[in-house]
Formats: structure tokens, C-alpha cells, sequence
């Protein structure tokens, strides 16, 4: 803390050098314009001194950031992250607080009580509004109740249920005590999209003879077909996708999936049907 006559500087760390997000937090800082230094006038008013702590916050939460957090928090996004995100941010700035206090002078001490006392208000308030979310998102809808019976149908076992959750969309939670070592969800391998599923299907006979396909894209292109045809087995499961989510490939998909249900779709399946015979071995 540098104080004078009637600033007292607040310096938050900057992020690590030894962070491999290190770069990324920095430009983050950089393009929202946020500082690890604030300035803060000992005669503001409470509602001053709350703004100027929502801005140390933002950095705080920057600083705190992990890399799943990173991945799908938008361009505009200052936050909150995640409850362990919050709870280090405003846990950090209590420790600031706490520290700067021993030694403050009494001109000081008005306005760095006034940010601890907010800053116990805002912790106090992340555990009061997880239990509000929770208790008001884990109520299933139609949708998610037919995915949840459509996956008991083919084996799934769970001990978690869907749940949506303000600022970051649907997830899940546990519906059931679940200790250290217990399984919380098991999915029979048959329901597991993937590669071996992919080389039973009769798409793959026709995309196989594609060198520049990847498998990637195979399973790309075959997620589409079957979101798309009323009779697949996995209609269910696509059906209850959210139509948007927040991560690299989201745009691209959304624009794929368009652009396939612009098509004339006998067309398309009539034209396939042709392509995979003419591509079948013998």
C-alpha cells in the first residue's frame, strides 16, 4: 500500500510468471482495461468504494482464472467464473484488506473497513446464492426428463441429475450422496459415441475411401445424419442439445447444422444412398 494525504493504493499481484496461462491472463487484463493497482480516495463514500471494489474483483477473478474457466468464459465475460473462482478472488482481497488494516492509519481505516465489511457481505452471498440456484434449477423439464429415462432405457446408471445454473447453463448434480470411490455415472459402452461406433456404422464404408477425412470429421458427419434422421437411436440425445453453447466449435456447428436443414433432405438421402453403394466394396 502506498498511501498519501487522501489516497490509499491497493495492489493486487499480478498474475504468475510461472502460470501457463500466464500470457492469457495478461491480455485478458489488458483488453478490459483492468489494473492491479487502485487508487481509492479515503474520503469515498460507501458507494464509491463498492465500485471500486467490483473492479478489483474483475482482476481478481482474472488472476484466478484455471483453464476450463478460460475456455468458456466470453469476450465480455468479467464473471463470476465458478464458486472456487469467486471464493479465491474475494478471499484474496479479505487478505489484502486484513493486512493493510494492521498497519493503517486511522484517516485510512474508514474506507478499508468499509471494503472488508462488503467483501464478507459478497463471500457470505456465495454460498446463499449457489443453495438459492440450486434448489430453484435442479427441477427437471420434459426434455431432460425423457433424456434421463431415454438413457435408464439403454443401461445408463446414475446417481447425478440435470440441473441449470445462472451464467453457465445445464449441468448436473447429485442426487444422492456419493462417497470417495463411488460411481456416479456409468454409460454402456454402446452409447458412447466414438470411433468403434462410427466403423459400425454404414457411413463409414463410403467415407473410409477419403484419405483427407479425419476421423474427427467422420464422427462429425455422422452425428449430423443421425441428428437428423427420426429413427436413430441416439435421437433422443441430440434432440435435448442445447442449440447454443460457448466453445470454439459451437459457431461452426450451428452453421453446419443450418446450412444441412436448407437442403432438400430426400434429396440429400437419396444422393447419399447412391454414394454409398457406388463406394461399397464388391
Amino acid at each position: 500500500m502506498a498511501a498519501g494525504s487522501d489516497v490509499v493504493v491497493i495492489r493486487l499481484p499480478s498474475p504468475s510468471e510461472d502460470d501457463h496461462l500466464h500470457d492469457d491472463k495478461k491480455k485478458i487484463l489488458e483488453s478490459r482495461k483492468l489494473s492491479c493497482l487502485f487508487p481509492v480516495p479515503i474520503s469515498s463514500s460507501t458507494a464509491d468504494a463498492c465500485n471500486l471494489l467490483d473492479q478489483m474483483i474483475h482482476t481478481a477473478r482474472v488472476v484466478h482464472i484455471d483453464e476450463l474457466e478460460l475456455y468458456f468464459s466470453g469476450d465480455d465475460d468479467y464473471g463470476p467464473f465458478s464458486t472456487r473462482n469467486e471464493l479465491e478472488s474475494l478471499n484474496l482481497l479479505l487478505k489484502i484488506m486484513n493486512t493493510l488494516l494492521v498497519t493503517a492509519n486511522a484517516g485510512v481505516k474508514g474506507v478499508l473497513q468499509v471494503l472488508e465489511d462488503e467483501i464478507v457481505v459478497r463471500l457470505r452471498s456465495v454460498g446463499l446464492t449457489d443453495n438459492d440456484q440450486m434448489v430453484l434449477q435442479t427441477l427437471n423439464h420434459d426434455t431432460e426428463d425423457s433424456l434421463l429415462k431415454w438413457g435408464e432405457h439403454h443401461g445408463v446408471k446414475s446417481k447425478l441429475q440435470i440441473a441449470f445454473f445462472e451464467g453457465a447453463g445445464r449441468g448436473m448434480v447429485a442426487s444422492e450422496n456419493i462417497g470417495v470411490g463411488d460411481i456416479a455415472l456409468e454409460i454402456p459402452e454402446s452409447l458412447i459415441i466414438s470411433e468403434e461406433l462410427l466403423c459400425q456404422s454404414d457411413m463409414f464404408l463410403a467415407l473410409k475411401e477419403s484419405n483427407s477425412i479425419t476421423t474427427e470429421t467422420m464422427l462429425l458427419l455422422w452425428s449430423m445424419r443421425e441428428r437428423l434422421t427420426p429413427s436413430s437411436k441416439f435421437k433422443m440425445f441430440f434432440e435435448t442439445l442445447p442449440s447454443n453453447f460457448n466453445t470454439g466449435i459451437g459457431s461452426l456447428l450451428s452453421c453446419i447444422i443450418k446450412r444441412v436443414h436448407a437442403c432438400n433432405m430426400s434429396a440429400c438421402h437419396e444422393s447419399w444412398a447412391w454414394h454409398a453403394e457406388t463406394c461399397s466394396p464388391g
